[in-house]
């Protein structure tokens, strides 16, 4: 049932390594990351079922596929599941033709894997609604194949594809044993790159069904190398015996069952021949019983006859005195008969006259019959008549209607024509008011010019349409006067097919006044008749009493039809006098179009002179963004000049340091820091850094977590001192502290233990600086540091590279107040005539006379503050402080 509301979307960045070394999947993918965008769809259904799609990626990249699907969530949330399914392209257009996300291209890349998850999903969840069964596509292992296709065994599948881990032939072989028995095979091969693979499964009776994908296999003779091969093993499969010794087991198989036949025939004949004999005996005695008893009835029915013939001759007896009496009641009768016969003559004469008067009558009922069935016919043809007008009276009120509508449609195009000069008109506006912005202006005119051609032209059509319009009015207003002409034609011929209908009429009256006094007549004359005829008399009033009732209901008729087909006239003056104040308001509406058209014809003329004056505008408009994009692109390499000064400023400005770190070490802040270039296990990272008199890496803060992130980017995995060997998920510095800053890889640390007892107890730092918990008999690279014994080396921080933050130094050296030029900055000192003391060349021309005193030395801290820096006009090379506050003392 394809019920429920799709209610929830879960989207998830599945990875997973492919290798236990962190080698990778090949040598082009050294990132030993396998991905995938996990999607799952609920519904509110009552099922619970769930839709689950994915799809691949190769490690960096996925969390964008995962933003990707979030952002398409909104599209599918909320919608019903059977209008999902009924109608599936539309969903895929919905998904696909988002006009944002188009804009970051649906077709390849990130948004076509998001759609594609999404998609998966939704076809995964139609599927387990509908009941139907699934590819199994490596989903599952050796057992669990074994146990599904067991279970999905009634429905008799030919083949189960890809059961299992394509390159598993053992599996294979156990699942293709275990299914032997129900006829289901297995087949793969989609995978396999080469003969080998192929030859393999064949030999371990691992498939029944070889799937060659001829791209994977790489050529024709390949593919058909392998089609050969799977051909003899399947003959080498079916002849596992001799076929000589086959042959010999087959022909004594058919000799034993020709034996089995012929057996059987002979006892099958056996059984016939005494069902035979058995019917053949029992059929004569069966003709015996029926002969004797036809004997016995024969016997009977002769003793029978005899009995009758003795009674025949005592009846005869009895008749003879019987016929004598009848034949005395016969004379009597005939007697009687010749009174009838004599009566009869007497009233032969009334009876002639009352057939000649009943004769009369039926010529005159017949000839009313007749004239009924004309007035039938007429009133049947006015009927019809009425029908054809009411039909002629609905054509009209449609045709009525289609005008209204018609005009109504014609009136909503004016209104769109009215609106569409008005939103030309404010878009004329808004083009004066953007004239003064230099970039977006440019593109607004161009808009704006494009959306009034395309004004323009729908204008034309608006026009081409409102004359085919009028012209098609002009019809029908013919085609209504045809109609109303045609219309009065008919309710003359009707009006004259009344004036007919009277005279009948009348006829028809005179016609009854002379049936009223025939009927007097033929009354005075009936009861002279015989008391048989009153009979006679009484059906034919009754009769005439019903020919009467009949006449009535056609007069009643008549009148009805009178009444409508004066309703009728009337109904035609109206629909006339419709009909004219319809042709007025056509003709006004066609007077009123006309002027529309000039209106919007001159309007028309002031577009293209406004677009005429835009163009100009833009021209201009054009011209002046010209000569500010030279500008700009001028100032551009002015300012990417003084950015690459800027950056020379900032990693070359590197005050004197009093002492340096060892050779191979690395100073940050106060301490000095040794990052390896060879791959240890943890421990012996750990004696490494001690037998350098140092200690694995403590990361206290943001800025140190970002300045080893610079140095170790694109070197490998380092391990730092950080473990929870003491206790499970208690993580601590190896000085015993607890971090009070970290840096953990989302989903970290999880203590993965596949394959390991203990699970992963030590960090190191991964790709992008984030922390990662590791096995602690991994190989990994290791960050030492060690305080800086002999003063703090002075160098600018390359993570501030801003030069006016303020720089704190301890210092227990005394440096002279000189002007100290460094490259590309030049910063005012006093003069001081011993150079010895500052290890930093300068510019001797540039020392200001008189000046030979030096400072103090001072063991505080001395903060130098830098403020704004402005670039000389004689040398833009240069940047010259403008204000140094307070007095420079030491750098």
């Amino acid at each position: 049932m394809l019920d429920g509301k799709i209610t929830k979307l879960i989207v998830s960045d599945v990875r997973f390594p492919t290798s236990l070394e962190h080698h990778g999947s090949d040598a082009m993918h050294s990132d030993p990351d396998y991905s995938a965008a996990y999607v799952v769809l609920e519904t509110d259904a009552e099922n619970g079922f769930k839709g689950c799609g994915l799809t691949f990626t190769l490690g960096r990249g996925t969390e964008i596929v995962v933003c990707a699907v979030k952002a398409l969530s909104p599209l599918v949330l909320g919608k019903r599941f059977g209008d999902i399914v009924n109608d599936f392209r539309g969903f895929y257009r919905l998904l696909t033709s988002d006009g944002q996300m188009r804009w970051i291209g649906p077709e390849k890349g990130v948004i076509h894997l998001a759609t594609s998850a999404v998609l998966n999903a939704v076809w995964d969840l139609w599927a387990k609604m509908e009941g139907k069964m699934i590819d199994a596509n490596q989903r599952w292992n050796v057992d669990e194949a074994i146990k599904w296709v067991l279970s999905l065994a009634e429905f008799k599948p030919l083949w189960i594809e890809e059961p299992t881990s394509p390159d598993d032939i053992l599996g294979h072989a156990t699942i293709s044993k275990a299914l032997a028995h129900l006829g289901i095979g297995v087949a793969t091969g989609e995978q396999c790159h080469n003969k080998v693979i192929f030859k393999q499964l064949l030999q371990a009776k691992a498939v029944q069904f070889v799937q060659i994908d001829s791209c994977r296999l790489g050529s024709v003779n390949e593919n058909i190398s392998v089609l050969l091969m799977a051909n003899k093993f399947k003959g080498i499969q079916e002849g596992a015996q001799c076929t000589k010794c086959k042959n010999n087991w087959a022909l004594k198989s058919a000799v034993v069952l020709l034996y089995i036949l012929c057996a059987l025939l002979t006892i099958t004949v056996a059984i016939l021949g005494y069902k035979v004999v058995q019917k053949m005996d029992s059929v004569t005695e069966g003709m015996e019983t029926s002969h004797r008893l036809y004997s016995e009835k024969l016997t009977a029915v002769e003793g029978d006859l005899k009995k009758l013939d003795n009674q025949a001759g005592e009846k005869s007896e009895n008749t003879n005195s019987e016929l004598s009496g009848f034949k005395s009641k016969i004379q009597t009768l005939q007697q009687q008969l010749s009174d009838v016969a004599e009566k009869a003559t007497q009233n032969k004469a009334t009876l002639d006259k009352l057939q000649d008067a009943g004769q009369s009558m039926e010529n005159s009922h017949s000839s009313l019959q007749t004239l009924l069935d004309s007035n039938t016919n007429m009133i049947k043809t006015v009927n019809r008549t009425l029908l054809t007008y009411s039909s002629y009276i609905n054509n009209l009120q449609e045709d009525t209607t289609r005008l209204q509508t018609d005009l109504q449609g014609q009136v909503q195009v004016q209104s769109q024509a009215i609106v569409n000069i008005n939103s030309l008109n404010l878009t004329q506006a808004q083009q004066r008011n953007l004239i003064s912005v230099l970039q977006k202006s440019v593109d607004d005119t161009s808009q704006a010019i494009q959306k009034i051609k395309n004004d323009f032209q729908s204008l034309q059509q608006t026009v081409l349409l409102a004359r085919k319009e009028t012209d098609w009015l002009k019809e029908k207003v013919q085609n209504l006067q045809a109609l109303a002409a045609n219309n009065s034609a008919l309710a003359k011929a009707n009006n004259d097919t009344l004036e007919d209908m009277n005279i009948q009429l009348s006829t028809l009256s005179n016609q009854m006044s002379n049936m009223s006094v025939m009927t007097d007549t033929h009354d005075q004359s009936l009861h002279q008749l015989l008391e048989h005829q009153r009979d006679y008399d009484n059906r034919t009033a009754s009769k005439f009493d019903q020919f009467e009732q009949r006449m009535d209901v056609a007069e009643r008729d008549i009148d009805s039809i009178i009444s409508n087909i004066s309703y009728t006239a009337q109904h035609l003056r109206s629909l006339t006098i419709n009909l004219n104040d319809v042709r007025t308001y056509c003709s006004g509406t066609l007077s009123k179009h006309a002027d529309d058209l000039l209106n919007l014809n001159s309007s028309l003329v002031d577009i293209r002179v406004d677009t005429t004056g835009l163009r100009v505008q833009q021209d201009v408009l054009r011209s002046r963004l010209d000569i500010e994009v030279a500008n700009l692109s001028m100032i551009m390499e002015e300012m990417k000049l003084v950015d690459t000064k800027h950056s020379q400023l900032i990693t070359n400005f590197t005050i004197l340091q009093a002492t340096e770190c060892p050779a191979q070490w690395i100073g940050f802040r106060s301490k000095c820091y040794y990052f390896s270039t060879e791959g240890q296990m943890f421990e012996e990272a750990k004696k490494l850094c001690g037998e350098k008199s140092s200690t694995m890496v403590i990361i206290n803060d943001k800025d140190e977590q970002q300045w080893v992130k610079k140095q170790v980017s694109g070197k490998g995995y380092f391990w730092i001192g950080l473990t929870d060997q003491e206790k499970e998920n208690e993580w601590k510095w190896i000085d015993g502290t607890t971090p009070t800053y970290v840096n953990w890889k989302e989903g970290q640390p999880d203590n993965w233990s596949h394959g390991h007892e203990h699970g992963e107890d030590c960090a190191g730092l991964i790709h992008g600086g984030l922390w990662n918990d590791f096995f602690c008999d991994d190989i990994n690279k290791v960050i030492c540091e060690k305080d800086n014994d002999k003063g703090e080396q002075v160098i600018m921080d390359p993570i501030e590279d801003d030069p006016s933050k303020v720089l704190t130094q301890q210092r227990k050296q005394c440096y002279p107040p000189v002007v100290a030029t460094i490259q590309a900055i030049t910063l005012p000192f006093p003069d001081c005539d011993d150079k010895s003391r500052f290890p930093v060349s300068w510019d001797d021309t540039s020392l200001p006379n008189g000046s030979k005193d030096c400072l103090q030395c001072q063991e505080d801290s001395i903060t130098t503050s830098l403020e704004k820096f402005t670039p000389d006009t004689t040398d833009t090379g240069s940047l010259i402080p403008t204000a140094v506050s307070p007095p420079v003392q030491s750098v």
